[in-house]
């Protein structure tokens, strides 16, 4: 038997996957997913018991990588497990047990999943790889599968096609004790039960008082495992039963499990993630969370988490690249009001507390920041969330006692009213004149107008604007002077620049760039082809002309992505103009291959210029004379993550880890890539940035001077 779902998506990279079953035999194939072509040399993934152990297995084109639980599983029990990998590396965890770590063979790095996702079994053994260690479909059932942190249907009509499969009997056992009665239920352990009065608990265990109907108001009651419940109130109800209505301006947090208040998170944040907010906690002598948001709800995946620990703020994330761990030195006074703003951007994090900053970095690489669950400040539903393992060690964290106030991620204020997705046992800090959290952003200064905490006026510097100066006011913002979706950059209170995107050129982006086999940079742009163009597996050759006044320049970059921060670690490719010679360089990790040309080629003049490479042995031709160099060390596999540049790079310090910083100024012509003909830059480009069309007059006779006619018309490859 077996279901058939779709592909694992977004997988080449990475993937995450949670999977509850429980196993009625020792051995048999969860879950499998492979790719078209011939199945023994084509990339899967599988997950499956051997004699009660879980192992999961994944091949990306060199043989695969092996994880395999510590201990065998418990048969007829529930069984929880989360895998996944990134690039080479795969985790394995079964319940609350211990992380398996594991890389798969060769260099590889890409996984290829494109065909069905299939649960519980395949149709045919044989078509599918041997490697996958399983020879028999799974024996049992399954309650949930989460891939990517959204959950799949597993029954009904979004369910995909199914073979054998049916009802799995949750209830045949009859778990629910003291004549509770047990019902088929979409929670954990497949069921629930219902309990007769004086019984309460998962399972009418424990004896005492359960949830009734209205018992709370308008708030949620939970029953306690070992009896009792607690009354979760709304936003803006309090008391024991949630009777009392309150007004909230300064959420109160009681320090508990039961109090806390969720955001919703604006939807880009992605690539840059940033919150600030003031803090005034009540006691500094336990270790409490602040703020919180993953990627799932059991603790796996992406995480940000604010903390207090050892009377100081803690900011903690994770991107996918490892975690980070930011600790500032200001020592928390009981009952001050403290500034804190905690931020990432791919695998950088900062932490400023009262104007002092912190920095953190991952090793690794990252798709940015993946967070599903809503920000949750103060504390959270600790039966439906789980704290993430590396920001609840090494101590456990409790719920925050105390006040926030002016909540803003991404620059945008959290309001109490709309942003509130859901809340518990708030209450309000109250009692303070309006002016004593200092509500008024970059440097403005804070008047009082009346008692009232919304009674008072920022006085805000030059360039701010808001209601709490928290806008930036420059000349972009008033006029918007760049048209067609251009980014506008102020120099000064009057002066801006635009910067044009692909199709437009002019001071003000209002003028149509047309460009095609040349195109014209002006130092401050770029044009970005995809990588998948000159793959890395493959010999590589390079051929353009160029003509430039300027001493330095980009011509050609392959490297890291531009929200890759620790570029010393990264494979790269690059062709540029240095001190007035072309130089040819690439590193694939164990030490660069330098070629530099004779001849200068800053002379305003045509030149063409034709790379080569062939695992670490390079050759670089300029106008028809050869150069050619090796790179150090052993390694001859380049992996670039980001795509290919012409005439410049975003962020050419950044991106180059120092060795350049320089955007190339001039024309580029004739373009070819590997065995191309000229490219037309206009439609093979995925985008650019201030990229105009060549003139003609002048150029356009140094064109023909320097026709291919006269040129080494290609490079024999050996």
């Amino acid at each position: 038997s077996f279901l058939r779902l779709p592909a694992i998506p977004d997988a080449y990279k990475r993937f995450e996957i949670q999977l509850r079953f429980r196993a009625d035999k020792p051995n048999g194939l969860l879950l499998y997913n492979g790719n078209e072509g011939h199945v023994e040399t084509a990339d899967f993934v599988s997950l499956g018991l051997a004699n009660g152990y879980v192992e999961f297995r994944f091949d990306i084109g060199s043989g695969p990588g092996v994880l395999r639980s510590p201990l065998p599983i418990s048969m007829d029990k529930w069984h929880l497990v989360r895998f996944g990998r990134q690039l080479r590396e795969g985790h394995l965890q079964i319940d609350s047990g211990p992380e398996v770590r594991g890389n798969s063979r060769g260099p590889m790095t890409g996984l290829d999943l494109r065909a069905p996702l299939y649960l519980g079994g395949v149709p045919d053994f044989r078509n599918i790889s041997k490697a996958n260690g399983f020879t028999s479909g799974f024996i049992g059932c399954i309650s949930e599968l989460i891939v990517g942190g959204r959950q799949k249907a597993l029954r009904g009509s979004e369910a995909g096609l199914s073979e054998g499969v049916s009802e799995c009997d949750t209830c045949a056992l009859n778990p629910c004790l003291n004549n509770g009665v047990c019902q088929p239920a979409p929670t954990p352990a497949g069921f629930t039960c219902l309990c007769i009065p004086g019984f309460t608990g998962d399972t009418c265990l424990h004896t005492g008082e359960s949830c009734y109907p209205g018992v709370c108001g308008e708030g949620m009651c939970v029953n306690r495992p070992r009896g009792g419940f607690d009354c979760f109130c709304p936003f803006g109800r309090a008391g024991l039963r949630c009777e009392q209505s309150v007004t909230i301006v300064e959420p109160s947090f009681q320090g508990d499990d039961s109090s806390y208040i969720a955001y919703r998170l604006p939807s880009r944040h992605k690539d840059k993630f940033n919150v600030s907010m003031r803090v005034r906690p009540r006691s500094v002598t336990r270790d409490s969370i602040v703020l919180y948001s993953a990627q799932n709800a059991d603790g796996h995946g992406d995480f940000v988490a604010l903390a207090i620990r050892n009377a100081t703020l803690e900011f903690r994330f994770n991107t996918g690249s490892g975690v980070v761990v930011i600790k500032s030195k200001d020592i928390l006074t009981p009952n001050e009001w403290v500034p804190v703003e905690a931020s990432t951007i791919a695998k950088s994090g900062q932490l400023v507390v009262r104007g002092s900053r912190y920095a953190g970095t991952s090793k690794g690489h990252t798709k940015g920041l993946d967070l599903s669950l809503p920000l949750y400040v103060g504390g959270l539903l600790r039966d439906k969330v789980r704290l993430h393992p590396d920001v609840s060690a090494p101590s456990q964290l409790a719920g925050f006692e105390g006040c926030v106030a002016h909540i803003q991620v991404n620059g945008a204020s959290l309001d109490l009213g709309s942003s509130v997705e859901s809340s518990a046992n708030v209450e309000d800090c109250g009692g303070r004149a309006p002016c004593h959290i200092n509500p008024c952003f970059n440097g403005g200064i804070c008047r009082e107008r009346g008692a009232g905490s919304q009674d008072y006026e920022c006085i805000c510097r030059s360039g701010f604007e808001g209601p709490n100066c928290e806008k930036e006011n420059s000349v972009c913002q008033r006029e918007e002077p760049c048209a067609n979706g251009a980014q506008c950059r102020a120099l000064n209170a009057s002066e801006f620049v635009c910067a044009c995107p692909k199709g437009f050129t002019g001071r003000r982006c209002d003028k149509i760039a047309d460009f095609h086999q040349s195109a014209q940079f002006s130092g401050d742009g770029w044009l970005q082809i995809g990588r998948t163009h000159l793959p890395h597996k493959d010999e590589e050759t390079v051929k353009l002309s160029f003509s430039t006044t300027e001493r330095d320049g980009i011509l050609l970059f392959h490297g890291p992505k531009p929200d890759e921060t620790d570029a010393k670690l990264s494979d790269y490719l690059a062709l540029v103009v240095a001190d007035g010679y072309l130089l040819y360089t690439y590193d694939m990790g164990s030490g660069a291959a330098v070629i530099r040309s004779d001849v200068r080629v800053d002379d305003g003049e045509l030149h063409t210029a034709q790379l080569w490479r062939k695992e670490r042995e390079g050759r670089l031709n300029v106008d028809g004379v050869d150069f050619s160099g090796s790179s150090a060390g052993s390694l001859v596999m380049l992996n670039t993550e980001g795509d290919i540049y012409l005439g410049g790079i975003p962020e050419p310090r950044k991106m180059t880890a120092g060795r350049f910083e320089t955007n190339f100024r001039g024309c580029i012509h004739n373009v070819h890539i590997r065995d191309s003909q000229v490219l037309d830059l206009f439609d093979i480009s995925l985008g650019s940035v201030n990229v105009a069309e060549c003139g003609q007059g002048a150029l356009s006779q140094q064109q023909q001077q320097h026709s291919p006619s006269s040129q080494a018309s290609s490079l024999q490859l050996e």
